[in-house]
């Protein structure tokens, strides 16, 4: 059996998460900023919201369709489509 280990949320995208206000983003069980609750707020998949954190993309990088619902979840200032 394999332990599970807890994911460590790089500093600017757990603040950016506290900021929104938004309980779902918050892990209730450790008070921590979700990275399955930033997936659902953004309604994309939780792998997608990973690799975005941590930057594992192909060479094309996130399409801005992910940037966009992402960044509309974290309460950013969003231009254009």
């Amino acid at each position: 059996m394999t332990e599970k280990t807890e994911r460590v949320i790089p500093e600017k995208w757990a603040r950016a998460m506290i900021q929104t206000g938004n309980p779902d983003m918050i892990n209730p069980k450790t008070g921590e900023p979700s990275m399955n609750g930033l997936a659902r707020a953004a309604e994309v998949a939780p792998v997608t919201v990973r690799r975005l954190i941590d930057g594992e993309y192909t060479k094309f990088g996130p399409s801005p369709d992910i940037i966009h619902k992402v960044a509309k979840a974290l309460d950013a200032i969003v231009t254009g489509k």
